[in-house]
């Protein structure tokens, strides 16, 4: 049977961000639902505090950044955590279906108790462990995780430059060289949508400045935001980079047909060299594929290397490869 909470106990889990609130006059933008974020929280917490919220669309969802810092203490106090688990069928209620593959603490219980603690319930709590949390959840966590690094790594701009070969760029290292692709972004002139004629004009004075070497190593991305007063908004940015990488992992799904059950760390460096190089495949890269089927850590480390990017990513990816164990 599930455990009943005192209101007290109730309102407690709303100010952590543990439960829902409802809005009564949601305004436009506004959903229904929200949570507290729990981010940055002090303990001292009034009712004056300025604190942030995040809407959800329903109140079943669990909050996306408490499941964050969760997830970040389940690494280190993995017996404190479960993940929810369903039986996966058309009987599942639907705030149960909306937990399911999601971490939650043995401690904390969320709105109607634990699996199987609720009137009829069927799901089951499974043991948290990084790897079972990450294949459950494929590839959501692959791609949050590799827009984080490529984030770190690339950064995100909002205007047009040139790259170290020249070529037209936007956003997290998104190639606009084709006229075609850049015409189609949603660029702006301050806060209305840029003309044709100005998105023509601004892909036709970085044709010019590529033909003038105007670009390099040396050259940081912010020297040509004067160029040109076309933008795209962080939305945009985010839009084209999730657009990006689900492609990129529709190709890697295809170029290796047990992808999904490839180590999280391969699955992250393969991701990278995809978004990085534009090009994976076997006759550009055999020794890598020689070196995966042979399931040959060493050897994959020794293969992930590339000839256009620095020293420090290069690390990264061979380090990433050198942490996998029991492959």
């Amino acid at each position: 049977m599930k455990k009943d909470i005192s209101l007290r106990e109730e309102l407690e889990l709303k100010m952590r961000g543990r439960m829902p609130l409802e809005r009564l006059n949601p305004q436009k933008g506004e959903s229904r639902w929200y949570y507290i974020d729990p981010r940055g929280r002090d303990d001292d917490f009034v009712a004056d505090t300025k604190v942030r919220t995040i809407d959800v669309d329903c109140p079943d969802t669990p909050n996306p950044y408490l499941q964050e810092i969760m997830l970040e203490e389940a690494k280190d106090n993995p017996q404190n955590y479960y993940i929810w688990r369903t039986e996966g069928d058309d009987l599942v209620r639907e705030e149960h279906a909306q937990r399911d593959g999601e971490i939650f603490a043995w401690d904390e219980p969320p709105s109607g108790g634990h699996p199987g603690e609720d009137y009829n319930c069927r799901c089951t709590a499974e043991e948290f462990s990084l790897e079972r949390y990450r294949f459950i959840n494929y590839p959501q966590e692959l791609l949050k995780q590799v827009t984080k690094n490529l984030m770190d790594e690339e950064g995100s701009e909002e205007y047009i430059y040139l790259d170290t070969k020249g070529i037209k760029t936007t956003g997290v290292g998104k190639n606009i060289d084709n006229k075609d692709r850049f015409m189609e972004i949603n660029w702006q002139v301050g806060d209305r949508p840029a003309t044709y004629k100005e998105k023509e004009t601004a892909f036709n004075i970085f044709e010019n400045l590529q033909k003038t070497g105007f670009f390099g190593q040396r050259l940081g991305a912010e020297k040509f935001r004067k160029f040109s007063n076309l933008q795209i908004s962080k939305k945009e940015i985010e839009n084209l980079m999730v657009s990006h990488l689900h492609n990129d992992l529709l190709t890697l799904e295809k170029e290796f047909p047990d992808f999904k059950t490839f180590p999280f760390q391969l699955q992250e460096v393969l991701m990278d060299i995809k978004y990085n190089t534009g090009n994976i495949n076997q006759n550009k890269w055999p020794k890598l594929y020689k070196a995966i089927a042979n399931k040959d850590i060493n050897k994959i480390a020794e293969n992930v290397s590339r000839k256009d990017v620095g020293f420090k990513r290069n690390e990264w990816a061979k380090n990433k490869i050198l942490s996998i164990r029991g492959w």
